[in-house]
């Protein structure tokens, strides 16, 4: 047996300068209302692939409210809920923005598990697309634009599916229209007497922008706050009606990147026992090692926060890795 041991390599770094700096890598809003500074391009015909958008587990939630029992409604008493993984909740390409912004758009009332299975069925099925853009998406744009532009929307959904040829079909709607086409969705499912179209209520949308690091990093000659460089390298986005938290939950990936600078090259690994006792002190759940090759205590830890901390914190998720 070989035992290594890294350390008798290890170089001090205490009069090592390091430079400390902050990113955002990623976003994810989740909203019941889409409220947007620019135009979006709405999908106008089912866009399958082989996974749905949201196909792992991005550290969201969401709570369902639970169907009323007979007995709590006999009692006019309130109905719990449960949370849910985001992940878990049946959703659909809803549209796309500029520089790489997906909105996908879930309907809860679909929760289920599949049948004889411990998972969640999140792969909304091809009918159910075709009901959704027939009997709900294409009559709302229909209605949203005038006698002038008919012509360009009043297509059924085998003509959009038609044009798609396999492939996407769009619709750019400016941020007006984006509020009236959103009231008339809601009016066609709550006027609905025919169709069952009840299984698309209460339906919320989902933004998801990643890979954005480089564009608010090192920015020093700008702002050292990627907070206040967003709205300019993102305007399409209205980052002041997304921080209420009446409007939604934004949740963000913030990096903070210790970069030494010395004279002669190193490599930084995470000593994981240390590691593992400051997110014990930071109070989160039971840790996941990644361990980098057979090195037994170096590598990568990550863990959620408990539920209750979390909201206090607001701070869901930590890793550290190299």
């Amino acid at each position: 047996m070989v035992h290594l041991d890294i350390t008798r390599d290890a170089v001090p770094t205490e009069n090592v300068p390091v430079y400390i700096s902050v990113d955002i890598d990623s976003l994810i809003w989740k909203t019941n209302r889409l409220h947007l500074k620019a135009s979006i391009n709405i999908h106008m015909a089912p866009y399958m692939q082989a996974k749905p958008p949201i196909n792992t587990h991005n550290r969201t939630y969401v709570n369902l409210l639970k169907p009323q029992t007979d007995i709590q409604r006999a009692n006019n008493e309130y109905t719990t809920y449960d949370r849910f993984k985001v992940s878990s909740i049946p959703h659909i390409h809803f549209g796309h923005l500029q520089g790489g912004i997906n909105v996908w758009i879930a309907f809860p009332s679909m929760t289920h598990k599949q049948q004889d299975s411990p998972y969640f069925a999140t792969q909304i099925l091809i009918l159910v697309h075709d009901r959704w853009f027939a009997f709900i998406l294409i009559p709302a744009i229909k209605k949203i634009y005038g006698r002038g532009s008919k012509e360009y929307v009043n297509h059924s959904s085998q003509e959009y599916r038609a044009r798609a040829a396999g492939k996407t079909e769009t619709r750019l709607v400016d941020r007006i229209k984006l509020q009236e086409l959103q009231n008339q969705i809601h009016t066609i499912i709550r006027e609905d007497r025919d169709e069952d179209l009840n299984i698309f209520g209460s339906f919320f949308f989902l933004m998801d922008i990643r890979g954005i690091k480089l564009t608010n990093k090192d920015r020093d000659h700008q702002r050292n706050d990627p907070f206040e460089v967003l709205p300019d390298v993102i305007p399409a986005l209205d980052f002041d009606y997304m921080s209420k938290p009446g409007n939604g939950e934004c949740v963000i990936d913030l990096g903070i990147s210790a970069s030494p600078e010395p004279n002669q090259p190193m490599v930084g690994l995470w000593n994981l026992t240390k590691v593992d006792a400051s997110f014990a002190q930071a109070g989160t759940n039971t840790p996941r090692l990644f361990n980098v090759a057979t090195l037994a205590d170096y590598g990568a830890v990550s863990a959620e926060y408990p539920i209750d901390r979390a909201s206090v914190i607001q701070m869901r998720y930590c890793m550290a890795y190299n």
